[in-house]
Parts: structure tokens; sequence; C-alpha cells
């Protein structure tokens, strides 16, 4: 299936192109587990969803859904995908109208992996108890923090179990 993935950041101080990264990487991940084959990236940057006024990047993806270019649309949460009540459900007609799928909020779809994760992680306390756990954590913490440059110090088992 022929899929593309529309992402959006707002003007304003604290809004970067991490927004449209992180968008992105989720939507991605998304696709490569649901057989999608991503073909374009629309991403509107330091634009607001309250109108489609000025949203360059979402008409020509709007225009390249009617042309036939893909089969499905990716967005990674509705506020992406528009602010405004009317513009909303007329995008999403013209891509059902163009016979494209829209997966909108995937946002929801990342939040119930992590819940299942959570519970993952829950049962593997009751099975196993806190220290294999806090190992395990421990050694998945230290490559995270460095990937995304995060200034805390990778906790060690001791820190990470001293408030069970």
């Amino acid at each position: 299936m022929r899929g593309v993935i529309y992402a959006r950041y707002s003007p304003g101080p604290h809004q970067t192109e991490q927004s449209i990264e992180g968008q992105v990487a989720d939507c991605q991940q998304y696709a490569e587990e649901h057989g999608i084959d991503i073909i374009e990236i629309y991403a509107d940057r330091h634009v607001s969803g309250k109108s489609v006024v000025g949203r360059d990047e979402f008409q020509r993806m709007l225009r390249d859904a009617e042309n036939g270019r893909f089969d499905c649309l990716l967005v990674w949460e509705i506020d992406r995908f528009g602010r405004e009540r009317q513009d909303i459900p007329t995008g999403k007609m013209t891509l059902k109208r163009a016979g494209v799928k829209p997966y909108i909020d995937l946002l929801q779809y990342q939040r119930k992996r992590t819940a299942l994760a959570c519970s993952s992680a829950v049962q593997m306390v009751e099975l196993r108890g806190v220290e294999p756990l806090s190992e395990s954590t421990l050694t998945g913490l230290s490559p995270g923090a460095v990937r995304f440059q995060h200034s805390l110090p990778a906790k060690t088992p001791d820190r990470l179990c001293s408030s069970v």
C-alpha cells in the first residue's frame, strides 16, 4: 500500500524541527509495522492549523490524493491535520472521495503501545522481582540518553531501586 505522512507544527517560540521529526518517526514506525510503503512526507512548518489557508503542503497533499498518488495518509494526531471544525471533515471527505484511507491520530496508537509496555513491565516485576527489571532498564537507558542527547545521568540499579 502506498502511503504518505502529513506533519505540522505551529508558530511559536518553543516549536522546533524536532516536532516534525518525532511525528514522522512515529508514523514511519506504524507504516513499517503495517506494511505501508511511505512515498512522500508533507510537512508544514511554523503554520497554524486553524485554517487550511497558507498550509501549502496540506493543499499539495490533498491535490496528490485527488490525483491518485497514494492509498493512505498517516497523521500523528488529529490537531496536526487541522483545528478548524469545518476543515477537518472537509479534508477527510476529499480523501474519502479520492479513495484514500486516513490513519489519523497515531498518537492514540502509540499511547496504547505504551500502556501495553507498562503492563508488561508490571507483570515482569510480579514474576521476576525488581532487580532484574532495574538491570534491563539500565541497559536500555544509556543508549537512549546518548541518542537523544539527554542531559540527565543514566540511573544506576541502586538509584532505580532506592524508592521501591
